[in-house]
């Protein structure tokens, strides 16, 4: 009988940095912090306080500490993250906040860092947005490191992971990872996470595999033992055998070839391989990956999502703030297309700020542009702070979570109005700012034909219209299989979207994770779609993909497509459709079509 540490074993996760690697496991537990919960006397408070403000002092100077270790400066993701931190710890309202719960309930300064920090990370994590959900692990790596000094603790460190090691977590908060230098860590697996965490953006930016989401890894995993991870699929398998090793071997090899082939196409405009255009963007978090996305090929910005000015600590942002970010990323692109999205936020990332009550379901509550018409104290600096910007580049207005004509009409009365504004006060305005609309609810499919008359473009959110299209969660683990952009059904929606779009004489781009997968960007340039919009490392290997299959080809796959009844269908057409096409390889895991691209087969 072999013993779990010989003995085979597949665990399933969720593919979070591409890439296969194998090494021993390094298991990182960390144990919760206990914290008293203790009256202060009143000729104790200033003593806590100080202890507070002390605290604070330390946790600043580990971070500036962490910024100049790191080699690549502020190019690197982690210095972003830790400038993130930095501005939390150094959030007026926020000390204010916590030092007067110190003075008013006379209690001891790590229970009201304790309490504080978790409120603000309830709110996070009920945002219906992965992305913001995904950054209360910020919240709790300052919460973490405040009470590692107010309690005089030490915390398990990562500082002694071996070379090599492939680190096993329930969760790595951000600065953990960060500490980690390039070459130290070989590979990732965590319990929790998300696709858009910090530790999955760190993974991919430093080429590092990880896999996320592996339930009770730290369990089926022994200290020390030989795991495989494969970041492309999603899958760590422990104690491999000698034909896993085998394949784990091409496969990196195959990437090598891959990175040499696509090497030199940054600069290509995107089209297909009978030179229908597809002009590939970028989807950027912040002004500094402007300059990123462009090295990287970008041919403008699909997607800049403006929430990370709002919940980076320095409490809302002003319209000089904001119209500072937004000249930054139109002047890195010059003429090329800037597209702003306005804040995709719900509620309860505000009550705190303004008084807004808890939603009990903010998927469905007041969330994108329904939450900024209702705050026109919020939605007016940004409207124009973005129309300041436009005199110095191309930038255009996107707005999320669009359900009808009247929310776009009322938008553009209040452009109508900032532009009024601006103008009285002496700024030069470009002539028109396009306005565009996202189409990410049933909703706004149903009435494209009617919005696509009053829209200046759109753009597909697929993640959010595949989760509203489908009702499924996709952060439920019992029906995440359910959740497949191949479905016929989102497959008609943006048929029906781009058709009436074009009828209308308006483009269509795409900006979700769909844009980026093989089988769903194959059959988005089938249905259509105009332009593509990806992370920027995806931007030269979309192009090079592209530029090796013609369009007619992609719209007789897409017809066909649009026949089937089920995702299975789909998945059988593409597969046969593009055997002849050596290069794309097609397989089915966990029920979905996942694929691949291999220009030398």
């Amino acid at each position: 009988m072999k013993s779990r540490r010989e003995k085979r074993r597949v665990l399933r996760g969720l593919a979070a940095s591409p890439g296969q690697v194998i090494g021993p496991a390094y298991l990182h537990v960390s144990r919760e912090t206990q914290v008293p919960s203790q009256r202060v006397a009143p000729d104790e408070i200033a003593a806590e306080i100080r202890r507070f403000r002390d605290s604070l002092r330390k946790a600043r100077e580990e971070i500036r500490e962490l910024r100049e270790r790191l080699e690549q400066g502020s190019d690197d993701p982690g210095d972003q993250i830790l400038a993130a931190h930095l501005m939390i710890l150094q959030d007026r309202e926020l000390i204010r906040e916590i030092t007067a719960a110190i003075k008013a309930e006379r209690m001891n300064a790590a229970d009201v860092v304790r309490r504080t920090f978790l409120a603000k990370t309830h709110y996070i994590e009920s945002l219906p947005s992965e992305v913001f959900r995904g950054r209360a692990a910020d919240i709790r790596d300052v919460q973490r490191r405040l009470l590692v000094h107010l309690l005089e603790e030490k915390h398990a460190s990562l500082a002694q992971v071996p070379e090599g090691s492939i680190v096993v977590a329930r969760e790595l908060v951000p600065s953990e990872t960060v500490s980690l230098g390039p070459g130290r860590l070989a590979g990732v697996v965590t319990e929790q996470g998300t696709l858009t965490s910090h530790v999955t953006i760190l993974a991919r930016s430093r080429g590092v595999p990880a896999v996320i989401g592996v339930d009770d890894a730290l369990a089926d995993i022994s200290h020390g033992e030989t795991i495989l991870v494969d970041g492309d699929h999603g899958v760590v398998i422990v104690a491999p055998n000698d034909d896993d090793i085998g394949h784990q071997r091409e496969s990196i090899e195959r990437v090598r070839r891959i990175g040499a082939l696509v090497a030199g196409r940054e600069q290509e405009a995107g089209a297909t391989q009978d030179g229908h255009p597809v002009p590939v963007r970028a989807n950027i978090e912040r002004p500094e990956d402007g300059a990123t996305a462009l090295q990287a090929g970008a041919e403008g910005v699909g997607l800049f999502r403006t929430e990370f000015l709002f919940l980076d600590g320095g409490g809302l942002p002003g319209e000089e703030r904001q119209w500072e970010a937004y000249r930054q990323v139109a002047e890195v692109f010059a003429a090329a297309p800037v597209t702003i999205r306005t804040l995709d936020l719900g509620g309860d990332k505000h009550a705190s700020l303004m008084g807004i009550a808890r939603e009990e379901n903010p998927f469905l509550g007041l969330r994108g542009i329904r939450f900024c018409l209702e705050q026109p104290d919020l939605f007016l600096p940004q409207v124009r702070a973005i129309l300041r910007a436009a005199s110095g580049g191309n930038l255009r207005m996107l707005l999320p979570m669009v359900g009808s004509v009247a929310q776009l009409r009322a938008t553009r009365e209040l452009v109508a109005r900032a532009t009024r504004e601006l103008r009285a006060e002496g700024h030069t305005l470009p002539a028109q700012v396009p306005v565009g609309v996202m189409i990410e609810v049933p909703a706004a499919v149903l009435m494209s034909d009617a919005l696509a008359r009053e829209a200046d473009f759109f753009s597909i959110g697929s993640n959010d219209l595949i989760q509203y299209s489908l009702a499924v969660d996709r952060g439920n683990a019992r029906i995440a299989r359910l959740y497949d952009a191949l479905d016929p059904a989102i497959l008609r929606a943006i048929e029906m979207t781009v058709r009436h779009a074009h009828a209308a004489g308006i483009r269509v781009g795409s900006c979700g994770e769909m844009s980026g997968e093989l089988p769903g960007m194959l059959l988005l340039v089938g249905l259509g779609i105009d332009e593509l919009s990806v992370a920027p490392v995806l931007v030269a290997r979309t192009k090079a993909i592209l530029g090796g299959i013609d369009f007619a080809t992609l719209q007789r796959l897409a017809r066909r497509c649009l026949e089937a009844v089920g995702a299975d269908e789909v998945a059988q057409v593409l597969t046969e459709g593009l055997a002849h096409h050596r290069q794309f390889h097609f397989e089915q895991l966990d029920g979905r079509l996942r694929g691949h691209w291999d220009p030398d087969d």
